[in-house]
């Protein structure tokens, strides 16, 4: 499942936002997009914001698992 599904993001913040449509998986790498607003934010400020996000704490626990090649 990708972000914008799993927050039900509406479709005019998916068409600036830089996660959409190729890192849905892995947002908070992508973007400083707030997922709640749409407004661009400071990095500090967006990892608050992701850090109280349930699809990344879902996620980034699985992406820790994994080794680059």
């Amino acid at each position: 499942m990708n972000c914008w599904e799993f927050i039900k993001c509406p479709q005019e913040y998916r068409e600036y936002c830089l996660a959409y449509p190729s890192y849905g998986k892995i947002c908070w790498k992508a973007t400083l997009i707030s997922c709640s607003t749409g407004k661009v934010l400071g990095s500090k400020e967006k990892m608050k914001e992701c850090q109280v996000c349930e699809f990344y704490k879902m996620n980034k626990v699985e992406d820790k698992g994994k080794t680059s090649s």
